[in-house]
């Protein structure tokens, strides 16, 4: 991400980091096989990423169709959803984010964006695998909460009611992530999941 004279888009640098993001979360959290990623870097950092095209192409998709909706503030957050077998939601990984200001101007907010960036995959990699043990059937999906039903930009997407369960979660135990307060944006991230019986 560099700037430039007319200012590098922050919301293309925010779906540049949710697109990495995600991938490194999947990999993270053990859902698919090691060998199904490969190494490659950003900011500056080692991450993974899957070599499954199909892996591939629904995250691009998901990530790069967000554009306008970005850039308009019509989205409140986007969760990664960990569902099992039953098509049940076992963990939820949520990034809240709104734009301040839709260019990044200087060198100095370029740098200081892509080191916020690289510590918020640098606190996912911590999270570690599942505690639960991952079974066959298990997969994620990209969940869009938006605060606008009509606009064109959302058609692609598919309108789903909030069910407890399918991708909420009752009581949820909340893990805090990371929180960013720059000028261009604000970003948070946590991870919920199952409360164990004893919690």
């Amino acid at each position: 991400m560099e700037a430039n004279t007319q200012g590098e888009l922050a919301g293309r640098a925010l779906r540049e980091f949710l697109e990495a993001a995600i991938h490194q979360l999947i990999h993270v959290r053990a859902l698919y096989p090691d060998a199904m990623f490969e190494r490659t870097r950003i900011y500056g950092i080692p991450v993974k990423r899957s070599r499954h095209p199909d892996v591939n192409a629904y995250i691009e998709t998901s990530v790069h169709s967000l554009q306008e909706l970005i850039d308009r503030g019509s989205i409140q957050k986007l969760a990664v959803i960990i569902v099992d077998e039953e098509d049940k939601a076992v963990e939820r990984h949520v990034f809240s984010f709104s734009l301040k200001n839709k260019e990044i101007t200087t060198t100095r907010d370029v740098d200081d964006v892509e080191q916020a960036f690289k510590a918020f995959l640098l606190k996912i990699n911590a999270l570690g695998p599942m505690e639960c043990t991952v079974e066959d059937g298990w997969t994620f999906e990209v969940v869009l909460y938006s605060c606008e039903r009509d606009y064109p930009g959302i058609k692609q997407w598919v309108e789903e009611d909030v069910q407890e369960g399918r991708i909420e979660i009752k009581r949820p135990v909340v893990t805090p992530i990371k929180t960013m307060h720059h000028g261009t944006m604000f970003l948070q991230a946590f991870s919920e999941h199952k409360p164990e019986p004893s919690e």
